[in-house]
């Protein structure tokens, strides 16, 4: 199905944007890419009978995770973040390369943007836009830096920026297990009350929570 769609847009000049198309449609690439998928499917699916997978035993992991995790899972957000954030740059790059200017991207993003508005203090402005190739990186390390030794001196494990928002990282298994806990806890404390009859007082006690004990056997 796809390599039909990329056929059929190639031959009918994506769907009539141009009045021609720019590629001819080649038949023996859907052919080709189509047996292709075929013969791949087939490879597949006789290797997982040849070579079945047993999906490792469950393992109950009650401890917080550790720092090297937290590091990767880090690592993952932050590069996910400069991924999704890269749409601005090539956008400031194209246009810079297609009017062939030259100048940082902030110079570039104020020709985008039209700015036309009057600022006071065009020196900090100057410094401001000179430091703008160096200023990203220097922030990153010095924010990494600051992570990872809040992370080394810590017992917990705990970066800066969770120990400033409260933030404490538990597994599935963890959360699962307090959550089970509570649970009874409620269940326990929604259960009658079991009473006592006091001799002395001719009134009835309230007994707190806990394990019925077992009848006595006679004798």
């Amino acid at each position: 199905m796809v390599s039909l769609l990329i056929e059929t847009t190639q031959g009918t000049g994506i769907f009539g944007l141009y009045p021609c198309p720019y590629r001819l449609a080649d038949v023996d690439d859907l052919l080709t890419n189509t047996l292709g998928a075929v013969i791949g499917w087939c490879i597949g699916a006789g290797a997982r009978r040849a070579w079945p997978f047993v999906p490792p035993p469950a393992r109950v992991d009650l401890k917080p995770p550790t720092g090297r995790r937290r590091l990767a899972a880090a690592f993952v957000d932050v590069s996910l973040v400069v991924l999704m954030g890269a749409g601005s740059s090539v956008v400031l790059t194209l246009f810079a390369a297609v009017r062939g200017e030259k100048g940082t991207s902030l110079q570039i993003l104020a020709d985008v943007l039209q700015v036309g508005v009057t600022v006071v203090g065009g020196g900090a402005v100057r410094a401001a836009l000179a430091a703008d190739h160096h200023l990203g990186p220097v922030a990153l390390a010095l924010v990494t830096l600051v992570e990872l030794v809040t992370i080394w001196v810590r017992c917990d494990d705990r970066s800066l920026s969770s120990v400033l928002t409260r933030t404490v990282t538990r597994t599935h298994d963890d959360i699962g297990r307090r959550d089970q806990k509570a649970a009874e806890q409620r269940a326990a404390e929604q259960r009658p009350l079991r009473k006592r009859h006091d001799g002395a007082t001719g009134r009835d006690v309230a007994l707190k929570h806990g394990p019925a004990r077992p009848a006595a056997r006679p004798e």
